[in-house]
């Protein structure tokens, strides 16, 4: 009997009929380190892909190890695993070197990390058969995406199964791998898209499929077994949970792979920048400006600075005696540009030059006057004619700069009585 068990270890394990035409089998070197688990998710594997099924999910719980058993079941279907239909394999950064190690061991192939070296060569279909690469790794996903691939595996797939990349990527076969309890973390979303993915088409619309599925858990069916399988450590008496020791082995051997291969999958990182990244960033080039300002005062800008606050100045000044000369409520005036701005606010040229009551005694005036001087029209409304306090024509022209005399100096000065040109005023306001 022994000799027996013996002879029948020594045999591969057929997935197909013995006697098919292209027979499927595991062989006996890889047959020798899988477990009673590992062997029930190989065959439910190919017996999806026998039911020409689009895709199948592994729900297994942790430290059943998808790695070994994704990589017998393409061992077995290497006649499939071609460079012009290949294998890509997504996962995360801390699986890498374990999909390496057993691809390579258990799967019997040249495994190749995705990088923008070898892009072009897996566009043309050129030796490369395993692709493996980050999710992360998107802008160079989005150019191979257009291969016909023959199966594409997303490890932890619950994770990433909502990401556009993930959408856009599908094989002949599709394999999501996941370790998550859905009857204790239920989400029927997340579950309907997942099955969706592996097999488009088989669960309907998520509005549907939601009322079905709660109906399905309340009677404890399980319609979902001919694309999911799920595995617990208590699913049978032979599944053993790997003790301590096995584990520090399992973990020894995988050091030692990463050690001797680490430039073989070392791909390129992808750049991710982050709004904290590009606070950073953009905090340090103020620094550098202010920096340099401090090293290198801008001294041509100050002096310029100084010319415009001058220039500044000057307008201002300008600006404040044109304003009072210009408000509607005093007067217009019409006057030579060439004329002196003292001569135009002269109170005795004022009252000496202006018009008179009678219209042929205004005209005979202004043909008698210079030629270079123009006649100056004052005009103000509901103006009293009678007052003993001083001019308010005078005092208003004469407040609008203070360089100007005061009322009594240009009337002492000039010699002017007010209550002898009472009428003069009146004529001046009515006119």
């Amino acid at each position: 009997m022994l000799g027996k068990t013996d002879e029948m270890i020594k045999m591969p394990l057929f997935l197909s009929h013995w006697d098919a035409t292209v027979p499927v089998f595991i062989p006996v070197d890889v047959l020798e380190d899988l477990k009673s688990h590992h062997l029930m998710g190989v065959r439910f594997l190919y017996d999806c892909f026998r039911k020409d099924q689009k895709g199948a999910i592994l729900n297994h719980e942790n430290d059943m190890n998808f790695q070994i058993q994704v990589s017998a079941f393409f061992n077995a279907l290497s006649t499939s695993v071609t460079s012009k239909s290949p294998v890509l394999i997504l996962s995360s950064e801390k699986f890498i070197n374990a999909w390496h190690y057993h691809l390579t061991i258990h799967g019997g192939y040249d495994v190749t990390i995705l990088s923008s070296k070898n892009c072009k060569d897996i566009l043309l279909g050129e030796t490369h058969k395993i692709i493996v690469s980050t999710v992360d790794n998107t802008s160079l996903l989005r150019e191979i995406k257009e291969v016909d691939f023959f199966s594409v595996v997303v490890d932890e797939f619950d994770l990433v199964a909502t990401k556009l990349i993930i959408k856009q990527l599908k094989g002949q076969f599709n394999i999501g791998l996941t370790t998550r309890n859905f009857l204790k973390c239920p989400d029927q979303k997340l579950f309907w898209t997942m099955l969706s993915w592996s097999n488009p088409g088989v669960v309907g619309k998520l509005g549907d499929f939601c009322i079905e599925d709660s109906n399905h858990l309340i009677n404890l069916r399980n319609p979902y077994r001919t694309w999911w399988q799920r595995l617990t450590w208590k699913f049978c008496d032979t599944f053993k949970v790997p003790s301590d020791e096995e584990q520090k082995q399992y973990k020894a051997q995988l050091q030692k792979w990463s050690r001797q291969h680490t430039d073989t999958y070392l791909q390129e990182k992808p750049v991710r920048t982050t709004r904290t990244s590009r606070k950073a960033a953009s905090k340090s080039v103020k620094i550098e400006v202010e920096r340099k300002c401090k090293e290198e005062p801008m001294q041509d800008v100050i002096e310029e600075n100084k010319d415009v606050k001058k220039e500044m100045l000057q307008n201002d000044s300008n600006d404040l005696y044109n304003t009072s000369r210009n408000k509607e409520d005093i007067f217009t005036e019409t006057h030579n540009p060439s004329q002196n701005t003292k001569d135009i606010l002269n109170p005795h040229t004022l009252f000496t030059e202006s018009p008179c009551k009678d219209d042929s005694s205004n005209q005979n005036n202004s043909q008698n006057s210079n030629s270079s001087q123009d006649t100056i029209v004052y005009e103000q409304e509901n103006f009293p004619s009678n007052s003993d306090d001083e001019n308010p024509i005078l005092s208003s022209i004469i407040s609008s700069n203070s360089n100007l005399m005061s009322f009594d100096e240009c009337k002492n000065k000039y010699y002017m009585n007010v209550d002898e040109d009472e009428d003069i005023l009146s004529s001046i306001i009515k006119n």
